[in-house]
């Protein structure tokens, strides 16, 4: 089984316990996040966000968001992260026409940038 298949894999297993922790944890008593809730000032022109109330953003969550964003210790030898492929520099995207990742494997797709992705519906 080639590495992406595993990682794949491995992504679909981590996500599944967090919703069967998630569930738990929801089910026996409500968990705010750290801080003080940050109100998130919306782009002229743009609806508002739809925020869950169980989980407002603060300070603390979005410098979490921040901080797993640049750091390469989520991908599987830790050589890329979210910001390799979702480049500050080129609006949160990426110039190539098809993405690196691990090993400098290319990827089959380009990309999307993420500015305003609390807007998506749907990926790919």
């Amino acid at each position: 089984m080639n590495s992406a298949k595993v990682n794949f894999i491995l992504l679909i297993a981590i996500l599944a316990s967090g919703l069967m922790l998630h569930s738990q944890i929801r089910s026996t008593s409500p968990v705010m996040p750290i801080g003080k809730i940050v109100e998130i000032k919306v782009p002229l022109g743009l609806p508002p966000v739809v925020i869950p109330a169980d989980n407002p953003p603060t300070a603390e969550t979005i410098a979490l968001g921040r901080r797993l964003f640049y750091d390469s210790i989520l991908s599987s030898d830790r050589s890329v992260s979210c910001a390799s492929c979702h480049s500050p520099q080129f609006g949160f995207a990426d110039p190539r026409p098809f993405s690196e990742g691990v090993g400098k494997k290319t990827g089959t797709r380009h990309s999307p940038p993420v500015v305003n992705a609390a807007y998506f519906n749907v990926q790919f």
